[in-house]
């Protein structure tokens, strides 16, 4: 039932034999994080930053967690069954693992303040479309789609915006073919039913004068 504040300093170089490489969230228990850092830590099972134990609350309003490891899940942090993971202000946070199938989701009840994306490289243990991967309450989530990533283990998905939540949406992978031309956009991932943008920068190859971009059937993009 007690809580835990950090808002400057670090964690780091820590290790956990199970779970909870820097910090270890037990039931009930409270970590607020608003500032400092918590890095190279490691954990041989999960959570090798925080593990956030079920019925445990994680609030991150600053800082950055980065840069931990774990043998199983959550590289930065792992949250348990029924634990609560909150974001706001200019918190970053790498590799996280939810336990989705619980219920478990990132929760957002305040403004998001730091640059795009705050949390990065999101797992979870259901990777079904239409699962919630982050809830909002009293603020508008369709502005905060791209404060958030998946990691590449969750396949081909994104997150879009639906009934004040991302959720996970099944996607295409477009790729562009620049026949030799420079720069090469990198492969995206877009939506099912949603419009691809075209790539901002066109590329240039000596000799040849680029028209435009078309689909591998031909037609005029």
């Amino acid at each position: 039932f007690g809580t835990f504040e950090v808002s400057g300093g670090e964690i780091s170089g820590n290790t956990a034999s199970q779970n909870g490489g820097g910090v270890y969230v037990k039931a009930f228990g409270t970590f607020e994080v608003s500032g400092g850092e918590i890095s190279g830590n490691t954990a041989s099972q999960n959570g090798g930053g925080v593990y956030v134990k079920a019925f445990g609350t994680f609030e991150v309003s600053g800082g950055e967690i980065s840069g931990n490891t774990a043998s199983q899940h959550g590289g930065g942090v792992y949250v348990d069954a029924f634990g609560t993971f909150e974001v706001s202000d200019d918190g970053r946070v790498d590799d996280v693992y939810l336990l989705a199938t619980s219920g478990v989701t990132i929760s957002v009840t305040k403004t998001l303040t730091g640059t795009p994306p705050q949390v990065r490289n999101i797992d979870l243990n259901s990777q079904n479309d239409g699962t919630k991967v982050v809830t909002f309450t009293g603020v508008s989530g369709e502005d905060y789609v791209s404060y958030f990533t998946l990691a590449e283990s969750v396949g081909q998905k994104v997150l879009t915006y639906q009934d004040d939540a991302l959720v996970l949406t099944p996607a295409y992978k477009v790729t562009f073919d620049t026949n030799g031309g420079d720069p090469t956009p990198s492969p995206v991932l877009v939506a099912v039913n949603t419009p691809v943008s075209k790539p901002t920068e066109n590329p240039a190859k000596t000799g040849f004068i680029f028209t435009g971009w078309y689909t591998g059937q031909g037609t005029e993009w």
